[in-house]
């Protein structure tokens, strides 16, 4: 309200409303929304330094608080890494310069955090926050550059009403991983564009670089960036001096070892890409698709909107513009909207299917976008409810949040893999392979998903010869797992594990040819990580005894023997259902 210089007549610009902006005065700011009281009219100098220091005390506030709510949440109700989580892990700790469906950052970020944090789990959580932070702070600085403060923290605020920022960021994944370049990259965009500084062309090349390190999706903004620069006179003229170019030369400079791998390889990730994403190819079924990904981002942007309503009351008015806030708005509008036409053009023009989740990033400056477009109404007791009305609906994220770690199995009957035993099958496959041998387990290989919660949870973390992208998959894939291979399996020994309530005796054939030293172990029974009455699950293992077997046996540990491999597969008790 008024201390945040957010209140009184002064809302009112050529007899309409206008929204609460901060108006540069030669260098200085000045905001045109306070009242008398808080420096109206005055730069921003010693009359409004207090409102401003009020204001990103209250913003820091909040963003710590979103970090230890959101940390302590999934680390509390969530009682197994999350799928994402797991294959970060898998990826990271090989260490690649890129994988076979994405580049290579999150996995690099998800390895680090762990190898500092022994392993803990919830520092993978902390560091998703840290990004959603970044979003926050990045939409609060672009807002202050536009607006009053209080309307600048309410832009920022406004995030915390959608699920992109909260809800679905349990996973240190790809995306997450997105989010703080692609807002920083806008922020430091604006101040390039606006001032023709050195120093924002080279962090906006930066976070570029670093994005489509993160993910190739960054690409979706760089083409409204460079529309923008085409189409704004403003903008355009930029071509002619070095800040364009430093930022593509910095961009490339982070970006090229990746480019360099995917090429000679290939470029894996964005066939997988294009594999996952195809349509039916008809004209009538990409608009369908397209019509679909939009209706599937209203969830998340819908809670934005409604709190907003005792600004903007029903009916939308656009507040009247002078040139220089045209100028800001248009960069808005580019920013925050351009990256969502750009998925749909590209998606009806290369049949391509949209998931709902590809548009999680593009939200970021929706607050900053709304409050400077429309025409709000001043009374303060306004702004209180639009501030209340945050409070609850990220209230209600929380609680929903809660509900659905803890709540899900008993509504639907069926656990999440966040309920998965995983501490418990590594301890399990690790005492079989020590049961054997005095040297710690090196390869888990099999259903991705069941081996890498053994590489996550096991120490030392063993590598995972995974069976391909699909995490239910049991056949090991050199294709996906470079860093590995059939050799180093034979050779380092390991232990092979697919879920024995899914696979059975066709594993027979590959596993024979490719392994015929191979031993099937007694299934291991485990119970999900849930108090609801749910099935346990049941882990096949198949040990691959090392090439050097005598060598690292321990005393009367029993010498493998060949699981029957050319007549009949002989299964051990347990497993003779399948």
């Amino acid at each position: 309200g008024r201390s945040l210089g957010i209140s009184g007549s002064s809302c009112y610009h050529r007899g309409a409303m206008t929204a609460p902006l901060a108006r540069p005065v030669g260098d200085r700011r000045q905001d045109s929304t306070a009242s008398a009281g808080d420096g109206a009219g005055a730069p921003a100098g010693r009359a409004s330094r207090p409102i401003s220091a009020r204001a990103a005390r209250y913003f820091w506030l909040f963003a710590a608080a979103h970090l230890v709510v959101w940390t302590l949440l999934r680390s509390l109700t969530q009682p197994n890494a999350p799928l994402d989580v797991v294959e970060m892990a898998y990826w990271g700790h090989e260490w690649q310069l890129g994988y076979a469906k994405h580049p290579p950052l999150a996995a690099w970020v998800t390895e680090a955090v762990l190898a500092l944090s022994g392993g803990a789990v919830w520092t993978v959580y902390l560091v998703a926050q840290l990004a959603m932070i970044a979003c926050f702070w990045a939409a609060w600085r672009l807002g202050r550059e536009m607006l009053a403060p209080g309307a600048a923290l309410l832009a920022a605020a406004l995030l915390e009403c959608s699920l992109y920022y909260n809800f679905t960021t349990s996973e240190l994944n790809n995306n997450i991983a997105l989010y703080p370049f692609w807002a920083l990259a806008v922020l430091f965009f604006y101040r390039a564009v606006a001032t023709g500084a050195p120093g924002p062309w080279g962090a906006t090349g930066a976070c570029v670089g670093l994005g489509l390190l993160a993910k190739y999706s960054m690409g979706m903004l760089v083409l409204p960036m460079l529309a923008f620069m085409l189409v704004e006179p403003r903008a355009r003229r930029h071509w002619s001096r070095p800040g364009p170019y430093l930022a593509l030369l910095v961009a490339l400079v982070l970006f090229a070892p990746h480019l360099y791998w995917a090429s000679q390889h290939r470029f894996p990730g964005i066939q997988s890409a294009l594999d996952r994403a195809q349509s039916d190819g008809e004209l009538g079924s990409r608009l369908v698709d397209g019509l679909a990904f939009a209706r599937d981002q209203l969830p998340a942007l819908l809670p934005m909107l409604i709190v907003l309503l005792p600004l903007t009351g029903t009916r939308w008015r656009l507040r009247r513009l002078d040139p220089p806030d045209r100028f800001r708005r248009d960069f808005l509008v580019a920013m925050g909207l351009g990256p969502f036409a750009a998925h749909l053009v590209l998606a009806v023009a290369l049949d391509l299917r949209l998931r709902s989740m590809y548009g999680s990033q593009l939200w970021t400056f929706t607050g900053v976008l709304l409050i400077f477009s429309l025409a709000l109404r001043p009374e303060p007791a306004r702004w209180r409810r639009a501030a209340i009305g945050c409070a609850v609906v990220a209230g209600a994220m929380v609680a929903a949040a809660v509900a659905y770690d803890t709540v899900w199995p008993y509504i639907r009957g069926e656990p999440m893999r966040i309920h998965f035993p995983g501490r418990e099958l590594a301890a399990r496959v690790d005492a079989a392979w020590r049961q054997r041998y005095d040297r710690p387990l090196r390869l888990v290989a099999g259903e991705w998903w069941l081996a890498g919660n053994v590489a996550l949870y096991v120490r030392p973390r063993p590598q995972v010869y995974g069976g391909g992208l699909n995490p239910d998959t049991p056949e090991p894939s050199p294709r996906h797992n470079l860093w590995t291979g059939d050799e180093a399996l034979r050779r380092e020994g390991g232990i092979i594990l697919w879920n024995a309530d899914h696979h059975g005796s066709e594993l027979a054939g590959w596993l024979c040819e490719r392994f015929p030293a191979h031993e099937l172990l007694e299934p291991v029974t485990l119970r999900w990580k849930t108090g609801a009455e749910l099935p346990p699950i049941r882990v096949a293992m198949a040990l691959i005894p090392p090439a050097s077997d005598e060598a690292g046996r321990v005393s009367g540990g029993g010498a493998p023997t060949k699981a029957g491999c050319g007549r009949a597969l002989r299964l051990p008790k347990g497993m003779q259902r399948w």
